[in-house]
């Protein structure tokens, strides 16, 4: 039974993200070609990542009350909406409650997700490493996420409104298999009402946190991590359509997904050489430094592209490590609420990166703008060098 909710954990990522991601390469095109400012840009990511951040806590509750398989289901229900809206969308108000949409309804998928892999592998006892289950998961996600990418961006040449409707078909369509895929048989309904379980989870979760400081040291190494990249994601697909033209995004959008999928291959590779999951994200850091360095200095948009891809290795790298990191150090009762309340955290971070990178590109060059996120990541490592007593994974 293990091995069949690895097999569905491993599909339903790939669906999600395949219907999901048809937008994202050509997103800040979109955006700029319904005639926003980079200062709304801002704006607009901005509030969707506030939004992430008070919507998280709140459904992270009710996946740990009512189920996660509820959640979820609501939770591709909501998105499909959002991406309805973007379908029609040809203004700044019309994206922006789009996002609001789209915040409010990933909220119910994220940290519901990982605790339903966890709980049903512990529940089935099913031995394995849970870095290397969360790896394949991220495997089908980005490969997913590469050639759904791909098709939105050639279907953005068309009409990028194409791209956001198909998305809002695509997760309507897993809701209802979800129901098939998702089982959680043996999940107990809690007694309490909803107001008494928010207070009780609140209470035990701030608890935990306060005796349990590690879990504070990976959630603010993986959140500063997240700011800093920040400034590639808002810039990359400029820069190289500055350079290269825009029919190099949807080659590069497929580099990048392979390249991250390598990164899930060292993941493989490094834990079998005894690497602790706080090594891998120190690892993850320095690479994506060390590839920056060079985007900065050289002006030609193959070297560029070059490096932006080798450092995507590092968010390879990243994404299991950091998902398994939490849920080896968080109980099982809470384990829905603590996890959505990290991906809080890590969001309010990326809203406050976005808005400051993007207000930055509004008056210096992309050089600047991306220089000024080393900084950040070098907290990051400095948060993951604290993290010494980890078990390994």
């Amino acid at each position: 039974m293990g091995k069949r909710i690895l097999r569905n954990f491993v599909v339903f990522n790939f669906l999600d993200s395949f219907f999901s991601a048809a937008c994202h390469a050509i997103i800040v095109l979109f955006w700029l070609k319904i005639g926003l400012t980079m200062s709304e840009i801002a704006f607009l990511n901005g509030a969707y990542f506030v939004a992430c951040f008070v919507f998280e806590f709140p459904t992270g509750v009710i996946a740990d009350l009512f189920g996660r398989r509820i959640s979820i289901l609501f939770g591709l229900l909501i998105c499909a909406v959002a991406y309805l809206f973007y379908g029609f969308s040809f203004c700044f108000w019309s994206c922006l409650t789009a996002e609001m949409t789209l915040a409010f309804g990933q909220s119910f998928i994220s940290g519901a997700l990982d605790a339903w892999l966890k709980d049903s592998l512990d529940y089935y006892q099913h031995k394995g490493n849970l870095t290397k289950n969360f790896s394949l998961g991220e495997i089908a996600l980005r490969l997913a996420s590469g050639l759904s990418g791909f098709f939105g961006a050639y279907l953005g040449l068309i009409d990028y409104h194409l791209a956001f409707l198909f998305s809002a078909l695509g997760l309507g369509f897993l809701a209802l298999l979800s129901l098939f895929m998702l089982s959680e048989n043996y999940f107990v309904k809690s007694d309490l009402t909803l107001q008494k379980s928010f207070k009780k989870i609140i209470v035990d979760s701030w608890r935990f946190g306060c005796q349990k400081k590690i879990v504070w040291r990976i959630i603010l190494s993986m959140s500063f991590m997240a700011m800093a990249c920040q400034a590639l994601n808002l810039q990359w697909s400029l820069v190289l359509a500055d350079k290269l033209g825009p029919e190099i995004i949807g080659p590069a959008w497929i580099g990048v997904k392979l390249f991250e999928f390598f990164g899930l291959l060292v993941v493989y590779f490094l834990i079998e050489k005894k690497f602790i999951g706080a090594q891998l994200l120190q690892f993850a850091n320095l690479l994506i430094v060390f590839c920056l360095l060079p985007m900065i200095y050289f002006d030609n948009g193959w070297f560029i592209l070059l490096f932006f891809l080798l450092q995507e290795i590092g968010r390879g790298i990243f994404a299991p490590t950091r998902k398994a990191l939490l849920q080896e150090n968080i109980p099982g009762q809470v384990r829905a609420t603590i996890g959505s309340f990290a991906e809080m955290i890590m969001k309010i971070f990326m809203a406050v990166g976005w808005f400051c990178f993007a207000v930055l590109s509004d008056y210096f060059s992309y050089k600047i703008v991306w220089l000024c996120s080393l900084p950040i990541l070098f907290l990051a490592v400095s948060f993951c060098r604290k993290i010494k007593t980890l078990p390994k994974i």
